[in-house]
């Protein structure tokens, strides 16, 4: 048969179709392994990943034969972390792993754990996860193909760099896993990208938030014109967020506003320099929808001040914000009043961490579902395709804009020209 007579493709191959139509082989079974907090998110997962591979059954029957462990009811790998009354502990895998690509799921802010120590219950801290996280990754013992650390709020990672004589801890954490084997490491939306410097030649994937949060708020607003300057505009909390929040506004074609912080750098105050100056840099905000975009919110203190300032003294009409984990460590009083008194419109967030219970029927609260991309994440990982286009999701947002402009002219919100 001569060149011309065979189909080539050499640009699609490695390409990952969630339609099922995988062209590359799995490395093997896969394995999920859920650390404590984690095992609502690591459910919702393995039924996604189960519809996503019954769609590449439907396509090729034959890989059932062909790839033994590609479809199962559960990919859920049975595990436990035992104490001790020490408080010491020591993790255990019940089933076996040899062969299987592992995700392990660590939730470094879930703490709504806890365990008995000399008697007490001692809620599990971020480091406490993180040594259960360690524990785990040391019970495979080798025997698995590949281990991957799926940790979307990366340990440490606010402590990405060093002012004065201070602790490099997310290099070091990034170091110790790839010193214990782990192939793979999985976050979301870090507060700094570049850590990845740490661990050059092995593998960390920053996985972005940003279509899946735009696209709830765009179905829960159909009639809001996001990407009209004369409506809305994109703003970051502090000069700290401006790439992330630069990122929004040019995929939306809106005005970027931020709130300068002058800090007195000669005083910490709970590990922080207080703020002594707050100005607001951008376009006039009057009556327009403001889209505070951040990678968390810790306490909601500086959420809660951006809103007031927004609307108190620049006349915007809506506050909304996007940010990745909703932590609100100091519980959800501060946003609550500020709903209360029209301050913050809504907060959108991801399930990636979790969450007070308080916020499960918040009126200003909607949770967006991460749990179908990082399936598609690990099918495409297991495959070794490229995840190429589920990192650079512009193509993605492009779209969903596009779908958005036909609608509101159905509806007669936007000129048809």
């Amino acid at each position: 048969m001569s060149q011309l007579e065979i189909k080539i493709n050499d640009d699609l191959y490695y390409s990952y179709r969630e339609g099922g139509a995988n062209l590359m082989q799995t490395n093997g079974p896969v394995g999920l392994i859920a650390l404590p907090g984690t095992e609502d998110f690591v459910e919702k997962i393995n039924k996604r990943l189960y519809d996503i591979r019954m769609k590449t059954v439907s396509r090729y029957p034959s890989i059932l034969n062909d790839e033994p462990g590609f479809i199962r009811n559960s990919y859920i790998i049975d595990s436990g972390i035992d104490r001790f009354a020490s408080g010491e502990a020591k993790a255990t895998i019940y089933k076996t792993i040899r062969g299987h690509d592992i995700f392990i799921f660590c939730d470094i802010t879930n703490r709504f754990e806890s365990y008995e120590m000399f008697g007490q219950q001692v809620p599990v801290s971020p480091d406490d996860h993180y040594q259960n996280l360690k524990r785990m990754i040391l019970a495979s013992g080798g025997k698995a193909r590949s281990v991957s650390v799926v940790m979307p709020y990366l340990y440490q990672g606010r402590q990405d760099h060093r002012t004065s004589r201070e602790s490099l801890d997310c290099a070091n954490v990034l170091k110790e896993l790839n010193h214990l084997g782990v192939k793979n490491i999985i976050n979301f939306d870090p507060h700094d990208a570049r850590v990845e410097n740490a661990i050059p030649r092995y593998g960390i994937e920053n996985i972005p938030t940003s279509y899946s949060l735009l696209k709830a708020l765009i179905n829960d607003y159909p009639e809001t014109r996001f990407n009209d300057p004369e409506e809305a505009t994109i703003i970051s909390p502090d000069e700290n967020g401006m790439k992330r929040a630069a990122y929004y506004a040019s995929m939306l074609g809106l005005p970027l506003g931020t709130f300068y912080r002058e800090r007195d750098y000669s005083r910490s105050i709970d590990g922080s320099n207080p703020v002594t100056n707050y100005e607001f840099l951008g376009v006039d905000m009057n009556g327009k929808t403001a889209i505070i975009i951040d990678d968390m919110i810790n306490s909601g203190q500086t959420a809660t001040e951006t809103a007031v300032r927004l609307k108190d003294d620049l006349g915007a009409g809506k506050v909304i914000m996007l940010c990745t984990y909703p932590l609100l460590t100091h519980g959800t009083e501060p946003v609550q009043e500020a709903y209360e008194k029209h301050y913050i419109d809504k907060i959108y967030g991801t399930n990636l961490c979790k969450h007070p219970p308080e916020m499960e029927d918040a009126p200003w609260y909607r949770d967006v579902d991460m749990s179908g991309m990082t399936a598609e994440l690990i099918d495409a990982m297991n495959h070794q395709a490229s995840i190429s286009g589920l990192l650079d999701q512009s193509a993605q947002i492009t779209e969903l804009l596009r779908k958005s402009e036909e609608h509101q002219r159905f509806m007669g919100l936007r000129d048809k020209n």
